[in-house]
């Protein structure tokens, strides 16, 4: 007999060619200083038992030139060629006509090319999931969102910037061309550093390093 998952399966591959900046400021002093970004990715979809969508891919991204933050001076600077490989997974299930379960979880290696140390500051795990429901005009969503631990330095391993977690419940009815929704955010008053940054102070007598961020939540 047929196997579902295999009439139902899915092979993609992507490639593509562009520019990038991680600080706008750099752009406006000198717009040639784009770095070319050349990127990749392969992976597969399918479905399982009608309700069930499940993919993986891998992935790939080179950087010809990565900025990095420069603390003493409150801005950035040339870093050198970074590559990005990682992997992510995506599964949504529709258990009932009316209940739903989705989720995505990525990892990321993020190096420069020249030693290998790591590219500092860049995410290495994210997840995001959510359990809704759905019902003629209304719909009602409970997501989740984490970001896990990065490195904070390219030269120092430790301390490394903190990890959080966030729920949020979103909720909207619907009638005719009028819809009016609700957004209830941070759910459990979680508190974490929107950025944070590693950089070595040096000060008279004195040779240190530490770790500054801003809070959020």
């Amino acid at each position: 007999s047929e196997i579902s998952w295999l009439r139902d399966l899915e092979v993609f591959l992507n490639f593509g060619v562009g520019f990038h900046s991680n600080d706008a400021r750099t752009v406006v002093d000198d717009p040639r200083i784009l770095a070319r970004a050349t990127g990749a990715e392969v992976g597969l979809r399918s479905r399982f038992f009608e309700r069930i969508e499940v993919a993986i891919d891998g992935f790939w991204l080179g950087l010809e030139d990565e900025l990095v933050f420069v603390g003493d001076e409150g801005t950035t600077e040339s870093g050198g060629r970074t590559r990005r490989l990682g992997v992510e997974l995506v599964a949504h299930a529709d258990v009932t006509d009316w209940l739903y379960l989705r989720g995505d979880v990525a990892y990321t290696s993020a190096r420069f090319t020249s030693a290998g140390d790591p590219v500092p500051q860049a995410p290495r795990f994210v997840a995001k999931g959510a359990i809704g429901v759905r019902e003629g005009g209304f719909a009602a969503e409970l997501g989740v969102r984490h970001l896990g631990e990065r490195y904070a330095s390219e030269a120092f391993r430790d301390p490394k910037l903190s990890d959080y977690t966030v729920l949020d419940l979103g909720m909207r009815y619907r009638y005719g061309r009028f819809e009016v929704g609700l957004a209830l955010e941070n759910l459990t008053d979680t508190h974490w550093r929107s950025a944070g940054v590693c950089d070595e102070s040096c000060a008279p007598g004195e040779v240190g390093r530490g770790v500054a961020g801003a809070l959020a939540g």
